[in-house]
């Protein structure tokens, strides 16, 4: 088994109900690979943990690589593991309201080694500059 952890950035801001019938999509699908993982959003980026056996956690994330609703997709890390950490949810889901860091939920819930949130802030740091460069 793996867990895996990305970051992007969706296209548009999306509505609450936009978001509850996209989870509803993948919590469905999630359910049907056996994978287990946590989804964090906020109006600028999403941060999403996938865990579940190899090959399918990696065709689950380059199927998300390709998802026209994000841009800028970056692996922050990928790694096995030999328990979940997200064993009773097929998508736990969190919005995060205002300028609240991925990393203050993340490290919150335990999910992210403490090897990786250095990444993660790295990448936050670097979000405005995308949103503002010239396509």
């Amino acid at each position: 088994m793996i867990k895996l952890c990305y970051v992007s950035n969706p296209v548009r801001k999306f509505t609450r109900e936009e978001l509850d019938t996209m989870l509803n999509q993948f919590r469905k699908k999630n359910l049907s690979l056996g994978i287990t993982g946590l989804l964090l959003y906020r109006a600028r980026s999403f941060c999403q943990f996938l865990e579940g056996e190899e090959a399918v956690v990696t065709a689950l994330f380059n199927q998300i690589r390709l998802d026209n609703r994000h841009a800028n997709v970056a692996l922050v890390y990928q790694e096995p593991i030999e328990s979940r950490s997200f064993s009773g949810w097929s998508m736990k889901f969190e919005v995060l309201e205002g300028n609240e860091k991925f990393t203050q939920s993340v490290v919150m819930s335990g999910a992210l080694p403490y090897k990786y949130r250095k990444i993660l802030s790295q990448q936050q740091e670097q979000e405005p500059a995308r949103r503002n460069r010239p396509k």
